[in-house]
């Protein structure tokens, strides 16, 4: 007798608690009792534990090494991506598949076809061929096209920005085709939040990769130190280059300014912090939405993003009276909004902002906003 329930299999490469990215966090709002009233949540991906898999998630693939010289491997893409045919023994009813890494995708089409159920994906960003380039050299001019043919698999597109959405219309994604839903939010989590980590005067938070651009902020601290002013940061974050922004810290002179946090620390703490520092930083140069400058934002902390068109966590700033965007990414233009804070005494400032720019309603719907459009793309085969 066939389930009751709709099967949903969410496949993506990386999952919490494994990984802690934006991505990872909004695909572990489906975990939660409320996702699996209606709907049957299977979590595929790689094999991340090392014992009996956790309920509900089943490993595709062996454990790959995701990220190699500070970008995403192209042997763990296609492992994972040639691994993904094994969804079709899984009898989804509908397959819900993280963008990245992109080959993927056409391994999931196939087995969509073949059980004849719809391929929705959600979709943080879209790249130009330009940053294409920028980020696989030669190889970029491949990805790109590879990139561009991909829009044509998903029955259903999930765009987590408008900006993305934007994106995705202008490179011919009919607007019939995609459901905008951002991140959710844990609004009582951050409201309760504290921690006994000391607070510092910045606060970093994200991934240790190349375009988070946190070697900027350490160049930005040892400018300060140059000027007479020293405030301290704290980084909180893996990834690939940790190892090098630590060893940058201690070329720079400014190592004993810096708190760097890798591992254990529960949310609770991340949102203490927010709450605790009063500057959160992101000199990212791409974003395709920024969780952690909404969240820094609720907990009151004066943010500074990059003014770089790939980032759209501005969209964030421009709806926020408590954020900055900085117009060039340069060490001196992030100094002197630092130091126009410092002088204006605002550090000290810890009120958190009016929450008018944040739909509630929408941050607690998320996953039935999920469920609705998972309705719309069977309804539609």
């Amino acid at each position: 007798m066939k389930n009751a329930k709709t099967r949903v299999v969410i496949v993506s490469d990386t999952l919490y608690p494994w990984f802690v990215g934006g991505k990872e966090r909004r695909l572990n709002s489906f975990a939660s009792p409320s996702a699996n009233q209606d709907f049957e949540i299977i979590f595929a991906t790689m094999k991340w534990w090392d014992n009996a898999a956790p309920e509900g998630h089943i490993a595709l693939s062996r454990k790959y090494q995701v990220y190699k010289n500070g970008r995403r491997s192209i042997i763990s893409a296609l492992g994972f991506a040639l691994s993904c045919f094994k969804v079709a023994a899984l009898r989804p009813d509908i397959i819900e598949a993280d963008q990245i890494p992109v080959l993927h995708l056409w391994s999931l089409k196939i087995v969509s076809m073949i059980r004849r159920v719809p391929l929705s994906v959600t979709w943080h960003e879209v790249w130009s061929k330009p940053y294409w380039l920028k980020y696989l050299g030669p190889l970029g001019h491949l990805a790109a096209i590879v990139e561009k043919w991909s829009l044509a698999l998903p029955d259903r597109f999930i765009a987590v920005s408008d900006m993305t959405r934007s994106r995705l219309i202008a490179e011919g994604v009919p607007p019939t085709k995609i459901s905008l839903i951002e991140n959710t939010l844990d609004l009582s989590g951050i409201s309760l939040a504290s921690t006994s980590l000391p607070a510092t005067d910045l606060l970093f938070v994200g991934r240790l990769i190349s375009h988070k651009r946190v070697d900027l902020l350490l160049e930005t601290l040892a400018e300060l130190k140059s000027t007479g002013k020293k405030p301290s940061l704290t980084i909180v974050g893996t990834g690939p280059e940790q190892l090098n922004l630590q060893e940058q810290a201690q070329n720079l002179g400014i190592f004993e300014q810096v708190i760097f946090y890798s591992d254990g620390l529960e949310s609770n703490d991340v949102w203490g912090l927010m709450k605790k520092c009063p500057v959160f930083l992101l000199p990212s140069e791409r974003e395709g939405y920024g969780i952690a400058v909404q969240e820094a934002l609720i907990a009151g902390a004066i943010v500074l993003v990059s003014n770089h068109p790939d980032n759209a966590s501005k969209e964030l700033i421009d709806q926020s009276n408590k954020g900055r965007i900085v117009g060039e990414q340069s060490a001196n233009a992030w100094a002197k909004e630092i130091t126009s804070l410092i002088e204006l005494g605002e550090l000290d400032d810890r009120v958190p902002i009016e929450r008018s720019f944040i739909d509630e309603e929408l941050a607690d719907n998320f996953v039935a906003d999920y469920q609705l459009s998972w309705n719309q793309a069977l309804a539609s085969k």
